[in-house]
């Protein structure tokens, strides 16, 4: 009986030593949606998160609050003037630096990609034909006629 077992616990060794266990990765809900665009956000949320902390004027405030509303909605970005972004960023880098800098701006950066390549592919333009020309050319003389 001895023996029976030392030849079972052998065989059992054996397949336990000779095939490692795998680790498998806990799956989070949060990593599944890790896309570069939502990985750049998190890491400027937290960037800008810490800039408010270090806020000591109320210069501080409006650029806080500026980068603030052109990372939250960066298709106002081309409506803030280059100079005051310039101000914004200088100051920004001068409290946390300038890794501290690019990793705020590739967000919007990233996000004014995607809105042009969006852009980009609805705006194809529709070819005309010469008989469609012909019709729209008619239809506009038609209607100055009538109305001059």
């Amino acid at each position: 009986m001895f023996i029976f077992y030392t030849i079972i616990f052998s065989i059992i060794s054996g397949l336990v030593y000779t095939k490692p266990i795998e680790e498998k990765p806990i799956i989070n809900e949060k990593n599944d949606n890790n896309t570069p665009m939502d990985q750049a956000m998190r890491d400027a949320e937290n960037t800008l998160d810490r800039y408010y902390h270090l806020i000591e004027s109320d210069n501080d405030h409006l650029v806080h609050a500026m980068l603030f509303t052109i990372m939250n909605n960066p298709t106002s970005f081309p409506f803030v003037p280059h100079r005051a972004l310039d101000i914004a960023l200088k100051n920004f880098g001068k409290k946390l630096g300038q890794d501290d800098v690019d990793t705020l701006t590739k967000p919007i950066l990233l996000s004014i990609e995607q809105n042009a390549q969006k852009k980009s592919k609805e705006s194809a333009p529709v070819p005309l034909t010469e008989d469609v020309k012909d019709t729209i050319e008619d239809a506009l003389d038609k209607f100055f006629a009538e109305h001059v």
